[in-house]
């Protein structure tokens, strides 16, 4: 309930909105480079969730001219014999306090990794996601999110497994999802790429195909079954062939691509060196560091080369890798801390970064670390993780929502219409995943990916 103060008494009787409200039920629409507000969605809204009402609707030019008073308001939400009071700061807003963010990090895991596991249909494809504003879906699909939500499926359970939670029916819904992101692949003599596939052409995917091998990588570590290895394999090769001299990657159907891809493929390709240990990849894999240190060439930051430079520098110590993740994170910490709004693959980024830092200590090359601000990254670290709970749908969110019970323990992207796609659950499960094994558990010295 909104009680009116006597002091301001020309405040509108009918009508006082909460932001969750506005953004929950699309009142204010994009046009053009403006805004405006969408009586429709309103007056939707109202007749529709609103009760004790007047049937009066709302109509933009009945408030032409006049004063918009904004406001705070001070909220609580009710459970079970418990009364949760919400905070009020500008950017976790409405959402509950968490004393204790190491005891809360496994919830969130757990929700998450449960929601995308549920995700996944009995064909093996994902239900792709869908924007909880108006509980509308996206009917598009990309292999490339396909391929990456197993790799986030396969850290969920590891997690799980730490604590002693057996999942198996998400090695199950794995497995299906596997199957089907196999499906595209195309095959000629001894390699293999996968396909996306449109009504006009089929394009071969690079970003896809590596992010398969990685998915087969991330199986045949969780369960021992080597079944997809010779197929990662030809995959593999798939992707030295779209591999120029100077170490970048290609596109078939077009020279120009994300440079995070190129990533992802040396990424890719170290998973697999794990696994059956060939000269090959690896020597791929080193030929693409030498293209990310050409600064002409080199990459922004990005997730996949985080990676990519963690495992590489258990192999290969060479101090140019480390030089790549810890120049590019020294110039943007100050950037990712002040970040007001949840972006889980700067979690990423920071956490290799703190690992990596932890390996140069190892091996004797801390002094190639003067100058860096390890406080300011563990703070950084640290606020980040709990920043990145303001895109989390706690039930005191997600009852603003069209259909509340579809969306409840997932991740959304509030900037995309609060968007629950499967790659926002992707990169938040992974990001969160990183946290706790480094922070919450013995974390040592070995592969993100431990075999």
């Amino acid at each position: 309930m909104i009680q009116l103060s006597p002091e301001l008494p020309n405040l509108d009787q009918l009508f006082a909105f909460l932001e969750q409200e506005i953004n929950g039920n699309s009142f204010i629409q994009e046009e053009s480079n403006s805004n405006f507000w969408d009586e429709i969605a309103v007056n939707t809204y109202l007749f529709k969730r609103v009760w004790n009402r007047p049937l009066s609707p709302f109509q933009l030019k009945e408030y032409k001219g006049r004063t918009v008073y904004l406001f705070d308001t001070v909220s609580a939400f009710i459970e079970p014999n418990t009364i949760i009071r919400l905070q009020k700061n500008h950017h976790k807003s409405s959402i509950r306090p968490i004393r204790h963010l190491d005891r809360h990090i496994d919830t969130l895991i757990q929700c998450s990794t449960n929601h995308l596991k549920n995700r996944v249909q009995p064909d093996g494809k994902f239900d792709y996601g869908m924007y909880a504003v108006g509980s509308k879906p996206i009917t598009s699909y990309n292999l490339i999110r396909h391929a990456d939500a197993i790799h986030s499926l396969a850290e969920g359970y590891r997690w799980k497994s730490t604590l002693h939670q057996y999942d198996y029916q998400l090695l199950l819904k794995m497995k299906a999802a596997l199957h089907y992101l196999l499906t595209f692949k195309a095959e000629k003599d001894h390699e293999t790429v996968l396909i996306e596939k449109n009504p006009q052409n089929q394009l071969f995917s690079l970003g896809a195909t590596a992010a398969a091998i990685t998915a087969i990588a991330d199986y045949q570590s969780l369960t021992g079954d080597e079944q997809y290895l010779e197929l990662a394999e030809r995959m593999a090769n798939g992707l030295l062939m779209l591999q120029n001299k100077s170490g970048s990657f290609l596109n078939i159907t077009a020279k120009q691509h994300p440079a995070g891809y190129d990533a992802k493929a040396a990424y890719a390709l170290l998973r697999l060196f794990q696994l059956d240990h060939m000269p090959k990849w690896l020597d791929g894999s080193k030929l693409a560091f030498e293209h990310f240190i050409n600064r002409k060439a080199q990459p922004a930051l990005n997730h996949w080369l985080s990676y990519a430079v963690y495992e590489m520098t258990g192999i290969i110590p060479d101090r140019r890798y480390f030089d790549i993740e810890l120049d590019g994170i020294q110039k943007r910490l100050d950037a990712m801390k002040g970040k007001s709004f949840p972006s889980p693959t700067y979690l990423q980024d920071l956490i290799c970064a703190r690992q990596l830092i932890d390996r140069m200590q190892q091996l004797h090359m801390d002094h190639l670390l003067r100058g860096f601000d390890l406080k300011n990254l563990e703070d950084t670290i640290h606020s980040r993780a709990d920043q990145h709970r303001a895109g989390f749908f706690y039930p005191e969110i997600a009852m603003y929502m069209e259909k509340p019970g579809s969306v409840v323990g997932s991740f959304f992207n509030r900037q995309h219409g609060y968007r629950v796609r499967i790659d926002d659950l992707q990169h938040n499960i992974s990001a969160y995943c990183l946290y706790a094994q480094y922070y919450l558990t013995d974390w040592q010295e070995q592969s993100l990916i431990p075999s």
